[in-house]
C-alpha cells in the first residue's frame, strides 16, 4: 500500500500539496481558504480510519458525531472542495459485524455529504452521471 501511495503522489505532479489526514478530516478542512482548491481522497478510507482507530466498539452515536462535525466542516469550508467516496453498499455486503458497521455508516456518510453538496456525480465504468447539480442545458 505504500508503494501505491508513494506512486500516486509521484504521478501527480509537484503543484499538488498533500495532508496525510487519517482521521482528523474535520479540523483540517477547516484551514482552507477560499482561493484554495481541495481534493479529499477518498471519505471511505476516512471513515474506515474512524472504525479502526478508534475501535470498532464504538457506540453509533459515536461515529454519528463524527460525521456530523465533518458535514459541518464541509459546509463551512471556504475552499472549494472535491469529495471522493466509495459506495460500497451496491454489491454483496458480509455478515460480518465490522464490515456491516462500515458498509452501514460509510452510506450513511454520502447521504449525509450530498444533501449538503452542491454537485454530487456517481462514476462506473469511469463514466460519470450527475445525480445532483451540473449544467441544465
Amino acid at each position: 500500500m505504500e508503494a501505491r501511495i508513494a506512486h500516486h503522489q509521484d504521478s501527480r505532479g509537484s503543484k499538488w500539496v498533500t495532508h496525510e489526514c487519517p482521521t482528523e478530516l474535520a479540523k483540517l478542512l477547516r484551514t482552507f481558504v477560499s482561493d484554495e482548491v481541495v481534493l479529499v481522497d477518498c471519505l471511505t478510507l476516512w471513515m474506515n480510519n474512524i472504525i479502526y482507530n478508534d475501535g470498532y466498539q464504538l457506540k453509533q452515536s459515536d461515529i454519528q458525531q463524527r460525521v456530523d462535525d465533518l458535514v459541518e466542516a464541509i459546509e463551512s469550508c471556504e475552499a472549494t472542495l472535491v469529495l471522493v467516496s466509495n459506495e460500497v453498499g451496491l454489491g454483496v455486503v458480509p455478515m460480518g459485524e465490522v464490515s456491516r458497521l462500515f458498509v452501514d455508516n460509510a452510506g450513511w456518510m454520502n447521504q449525509a455529504i450530498a444533501r449538503v453538496a452542491t454537485r454530487v456525480d456517481f462514476v462506473a465504468a469511469g463514466l460519470p452521471m450527475t445525480l445532483k447539480g451540473g449544467d441544465k442545458n
